[in-house]
């Protein structure tokens, strides 16, 4: 009887290539923000963005895809926020409509969403809050690879 064995080479490339819409740091941003989104049950009025330096430097001038021309962490954000499909992962973005597009644009633009340098985290690493407009909360935190989310919480509350 043989038995089928995988390869941990084969297993360590099904884990990391998975596919992506586009660059995968600001598609880990938005897919955070989509499953904060989900957390929040609301379109979220406000955001806060908090990664590591390693984030920043391969997201600050990224293009990103169906953003009309923007870059960066603040509207990879706020578009992964508008989306409702977080089993989507790094390809949230990829049926962003152009109504939400304007929602997001509308955060950035009004200086709604803010990103700062987590100065005590390395690698890959992003904490994402959204507000909705009666002040409830949810957080994400993604580590270590750009899908790996460690925890979920509501108002405070620790959810996962």
């Amino acid at each position: 009887m043989k038995v089928n064995k995988v390869h941990p080479y084969f297993a360590f490339l099904s884990r990391e290539m998975l596919p992506a819409f586009g660059c995968t740091e600001p598609f880990a941003l938005a897919y955070a923000a989509c499953e904060a989104r989900a957390v929040l049950d609301a379109e979220p009025v406000r955001i806060l963005v908090r990664c590591s330096g390693n984030l920043i430097k391969n997201a600050k001038s990224v293009l990103v895809p169906n953003a009309n021309g923007r870059r960066g962490i603040a509207i990879s954000a706020a578009l992964g926020a508008m989306c409702l499909e977080p089993e989507r992962k790094l390809q949230v973005l990829e049926h962003i409509t152009p109504e939400q597009r304007k929602r997001a644009e509308n955060l950035v633009d009004q200086g709604a969403c803010r990103v700062e340098h987590d100065v005590e985290r390395e690698g890959l690493y992003l904490s994402l809050t959204l507000w909705d407009a009666a002040e409830h909360s949810a957080r994400v935190v993604l580590s270590g690879e750009h899908t790996n989310i460690v925890r979920k919480e509501r108002d405070g509350a620790v959810l996962y």
